[in-house]
């Protein structure tokens, strides 16, 4: 009997020891790692955030671009680029911006067929212009449409800044770009763009 309660007190012991060993929140990705490709994007009087999807390609929302002809990205490292506006979709709300002469690291694309409620997703951006804010939440719904537009909805803390920033999944993949509402926007195409 002393022995059973030996061997119970022991492997009891030796789950609590291996539990605690075990990050039981950890996320997939660097974040630091990821916001070499993350942007403010300044445009204006309008602030949002922007994602490289390519060297030279950077997206954002429409709704960001207040002067196609003044826009300026900032990125992690504190630098300041003029960015032009490479094409514009107000109706899915969507600005492709480049900067001539400088490549920027670019986030790869999740594939859209591995997406599940209740996954956990983070956004980046800069709300309230608090740039770089990491915040994490679910996958609440799927396939939302809206205008015509298809929309991830969630859970997680976004504010005006957040606009154009990505919207990633546990391993650090763009699952679509955050706008100001409770939806984001699931954007399929990125590839193209490389």
């Amino acid at each position: 009997m002393k022995s059973l309660k030996m061997l119970l007190l022991l492997m009891v012991v030796t789950a609590v020891l291996l539990a605690t060993s075990l990050p039981a929140f950890a996320i997939g990705f660097v974040a630091e790692e990821v916001y070499e490709s993350v942007f403010v994007v300044y445009s204006g009087n309008s602030l949002g955030s922007g994602f490289a999807i390519g060297k030279e390609c950077i997206v954002t929302n429409a709704h960001v671009i207040e002067n196609i002809n003044d826009v300026t990205i900032k990125t992690y490292s504190g630098k300041e680029h003029r960015a032009f506006v490479i094409g514009i979709d107000e109706a899915k709300d969507i600005a492709v911006l480049g900067v001539d002469g400088i490549e920027f690291p670019y986030l790869s694309v999740a594939d859209p067929s591995t997406i599940k409620t209740g996954d956990d997703i983070y956004a980046i951006g800069a709300p309230k212009s608090m740039a770089y804010t990491l915040t994490k939440g679910v996958i609440s719904a799927q396939n939302r449409e809206i205008g015509g537009n298809k929309y991830i909805q969630i859970d997680a803390a976004i504010n005006q800044g957040n606009s154009g920033g990505p919207l990633l999944n546990d391993a650090g993949q763009v699952l679509g770009m955050t706008k100001t509402q409770v939806f984001f926007k699931v954007i399929l195409l990125f590839d193209d763009f490389r």
